[in-house]
């Protein structure tokens, strides 16, 4: 009579300890995702303050770039005391091998 009732619960048991094993199973991914996706929000937060900070400096030598361009012309650049070459010279290959070894 002992091992009837036995066999009978077999099926009962074996569901039950599946289902348990599913819920934990599903606890734990859920509790696992919850972690990662709180920890991208942090990250993101952390990359996006990066980028706004390097977006303002680049504005701001952005801004100081096209005041220095309305500033600089070729008359302000003569009172500064720069000259235009009259003499163009050209490097060729072999020139440029030479120099860069250390020749001439």
């Amino acid at each position: 009579m002992f091992n009837v009732t036995r066999q009978v619960n077999t099926f009962e048991k074996r569901l039950f300890w599946s289902l348990l094993f599913s819920c934990t199973l599903i606890v734990v991914s859920y509790v696992f995702l919850v972690n990662a996706r709180t920890f991208a929000l942090v990250e993101y937060k952390v990359v996006k303050d990066s980028i706004d900070e390097r977006q303002a400096l680049l504005a701001e030598l952005e801004k100081e770039y096209n005041t220095l361009k309305n500033t600089l012309h070729k008359d302000r650049a003569r009172a500064l005391g720069f000259v235009e070459p009259t003499r163009k010279v050209f490097v060729t290959e072999r020139q440029l091998v030479g120099l860069t070894l250390g020749g001439e």
